[in-house]
């Protein structure tokens, strides 16, 4: 074999290798960013977080921080957030339990997943046209539904500055016991 020809062939090997690994930690960082939008809308609405891990399978390493351990485990295509109470058998009738929610939080934690992709989306894509361009583009968010979620109405800019804060008022507006009503 022809030196030049074993080195084109390790380095196709590696390239093949480096591009599995790009694919693994992409598909990781959607992964988060879903799971991670589940976490933070279960722990706004007062349900209790037992276990947020990226990947699935025996768990790798992790530590405990309160009530939640946040871990990393063996198949990095996937994840999960375990809430309290969440599967059949494990409710207790406790208020921090995911079933003891109605049904409209509970609606809503399911949906944060795909939301916090929609916002993932839109973050990184906003934040490159302002530097681009040297102006807000707040026109993006107008009608978009996390928006009219934090306060905002079609046709109305939303600031993304206020977003969050917005999202938090709402998520203590929700768990406020005048407000339970709407939502069951």
């Amino acid at each position: 074999m022809n030196v030049p020809v074993i080195f084109l062939s390790i380095f196709q090997t590696l390239s093949s290798t480096l591009t599995i690994i790009e694919v693994i930690i992409a598909i990781g960082f959607l992964i988060f960013i879903h799971e991670l939008g589940h976490f933070l809308l279960a722990k706004l609405t007062g349900v209790r977080v037992e276990i947020f891990s990226l990947g699935f399978g025996p768990r790798l390493f992790g530590i405990k921080k309160g009530e939640t351990e946040y871990r990393a485990s063996l198949i990095p295509l996937g994840g999960y957030v375990k809430m309290a109470g969440e599967n059949p058998g494990e409710q207790t009738g406790q208020p921090y339990e995911f079933t003891s929610k109605p049904v409209g939080i509970r609606a809503l934690i399911v949906v944060a997943g795909v939301v916090a992709h929609a916002i993932g989306a839109v973050l990184p894509v906003r934040a490159a046209l302002e530097r681009r361009l040297g102006r807000e583009l707040d026109a993006l968010a107008a009608g978009c539904t996390a928006a009219l979620a934090a306060g905002g109405h079609p046709g109305k800019s939303v600031n993304f500055r206020n977003f969050f804060v917005n999202l938090r008022k709402l998520s203590q507006d929700i768990r406020h016991p005048s407000a339970q009503h709407l939502l069951n």
